[in-house]
């Protein structure tokens, strides 16, 4: 019996110490490959992204926070984050993310207006 008890008592030792604490390295983000070929700026494109799923009655336009009818009135929620964390980050959050399923607009933008979205965030939100 006490070998019995001795031998566990080793396996367990064994296992105990032989256990490590690996650092994970932070993931490396790269950005949207295609981004080098889909020209991206406030004027060019993604005015109309905005007005058509984000500043609309009743949402972006004055009502929801953040007038988003302007580059100007977008800007600092860009600056922040807010915008790319509501949009890309969080997207699938029926109530977080934007647009939210309860909108009276769109609920979702197409695949082609994300992939210009994220272009244009990932350039730094350039106005034109």
């Amino acid at each position: 019996m006490k070998n019995l008890i001795l031998a566990f008592g080793t396996a367990c030792m064994v296992i105990i110490c032989s256990c490590t604490y690996d650092n994970l390295n932070e993931p490396i983000v790269t950005p949207v490959e295609f981004c080098d070929t889909i020209p991206a700026s406030y004027d060019l494109n993604i005015r109309t992204i905005v007005e058509t799923n984000c500043a609309y009655t009743g949402c972006h336009s004055g009502a929801a926070p953040g007038d988003y009818t302007t580059y100007e009135g977008m800007f600092s929620r860009l600056e922040n984050g807010i915008i790319e964390d509501r949009v890309i980050t969080q997207k699938d959050d029926p109530n977080i993310g934007m647009p939210p399923n309860y909108a009276t607009g769109p609920i979702d933008m197409t695949p082609q207006e994300l992939d210009i979205f994220m272009c244009w965030l990932e350039a730094g939100f350039p106005e034109n």
